[in-house]
């Protein structure tokens, strides 16, 4: 869904209004589609500043003559887009346009929302803080790709499972189990399940140290002899033309699939600590940084021994997906109170995953994805 404002200026050349579209900081881009006639003109902007942008704002420079068959009131149109989940960022950069054309070139505009001259109504709160937005970004980002891995793997079939089921012999029982090519399958997914946590951990820890009043004094506290085991000349450069920042290169010193490592960062910059967190919550018989660390462990074995256990089937890999789920959820909802922040409610996949057991479904059913597998 999407958020279109219409401007329809009175008296303006194609030439005016690429120049008035481009001092307003946008930029030129390709549209997969092309939806709209040859010679329209497409831009985009985005604002990477504080992670004030969640999806931009699209503008389209459109001969009107050619879309209302020769018949146009106005020789052109500013097609504006946004998306229902765009930043109040967003919102207020496609407002901003269409109100300084309004002025520039006189004429009227359409906002499928709200009617005519209608402008994008935001509120105060829309606003987000820099960690919200930060940690938002990264929590639906990878929230988005657990659930549509989960929903992949749960429409899946299992034929071997009716015959292992069916093997009365115990050894034709295990040669079944050994030669499951599902096994095989969930096993190559483990190193997608830890770069998911990986991934977050550490961008998490950047997006906090970059705002954490503590952790910033520590970097400004920072002598020569501090960069020794950090910096080299290509990372140098990379700081000075600013593609690269100093906390991208201070979380780049520390593995983020090490829990010890992770912890050390944490407490080091943020005094947060990881593995009592983890700790404090409950997993099936242990807690879940047990089952974290389980779940690195096979992804280790997996990789540096090419080992594929014969228990890592569908419902054991639901359940490392929802170790990494909760994972996520446990270390934003104490972010969320350390620093009095909102995130999960400004977020459209708010809330624990429910992951399907596979055992209540059958072949051509689609899944109850209401049900939650049980603990392993």
């Amino acid at each position: 869904m999407s958020i279109v404002i219409d401007f329809y200026p009175v008296n303006a050349s194609k030439a005016e209004l690429k120049a008035f579209i481009e001092a307003l900081g946008f930029y030129k881009t390709i549209y997969f589609l092309n939806p709209f006639p040859k010679g329209t003109l497409y831009y985009a902007w985005y604002d990477y500043e504080d992670y004030k942008s969640a999806d931009g704002v699209e503008a389209v420079i459109i001969d009107n003559k050619a879309i209302a068959n020769e018949v146009a009131a106005t020789p052109y149109i500013i097609h504006t887009r946004t998306r229902v989940w765009a930043s109040a960022y967003d919102k207020q950069k496609q407002n901003q346009l269409i109100r300084a054309a309004k002025k520039r070139f006189g004429g009227d505009f359409y906002n499928d929302h709200n009617g005519k001259n209608r402008y994008i109504p935001i509120e105060k709160t829309e606003f987000l803080h820099p960690y919200e937005s930060g940690i938002l970004k990264l929590y639906e980002r990878l929230k988005d790709k657990l659930n549509k891995l989960y929903s992949t793997i749960a429409t899946i079939d299992e034929p071997f499972e009716l015959a292992v089921q069916n093997a009365a012999h115990p050894h034709i029982k295990q040669m079944l189990v050994q030669n499951n090519p599902d096994i095989y399958l969930y096993n190559s997914l483990l190193p997608f399940a830890v770069s998911v946590i990986e991934h977050f951990l550490k961008e998490l820890f950047i997006v906090l140290i970059k705002y954490d009043e503590k952790a910033q004094k520590l970097i400004a506290d920072f002598k020569i002899k501090d960069f020794k085991n950090l910096l080299n000349v290509a990372e140098l450069r990379e700081i000075q033309k600013g593609t690269k920042s100093i906390e991208e290169l201070i979380a780049g010193n520390y593995t983020f699939q090490n829990l010890n490592q992770v912890n050390d960062a944490y407490k080091k910059y943020l005094n947060i600590d990881v593995n009592s967190i983890l700790s404090k919550k409950k997993y099936n018989k242990s807690t879940l940084r047990n089952a974290l660390a389980d779940v690195i462990e096979r992804r280790h074995w997996m990789i540096h021994h090419f080992s594929f256990p014969s228990d890592m089937d569908k419902k054991k890999f639901f359940s490392v997906l929802k170790v990494c789920d909760l994972v996520i959820e446990e270390m934003v909802s104490h972010v969320e109170n350390r620093n009095q922040i909102q995130i999960k409610s400004h977020s459209m996949y708010s809330g624990i995953i429910r992951f399907p057991n596979p055992s209540l479904y059958k072949k051509g059913s689609p899944p109850n994805l209401n049900l939650e597998s049980p603990e392993l």
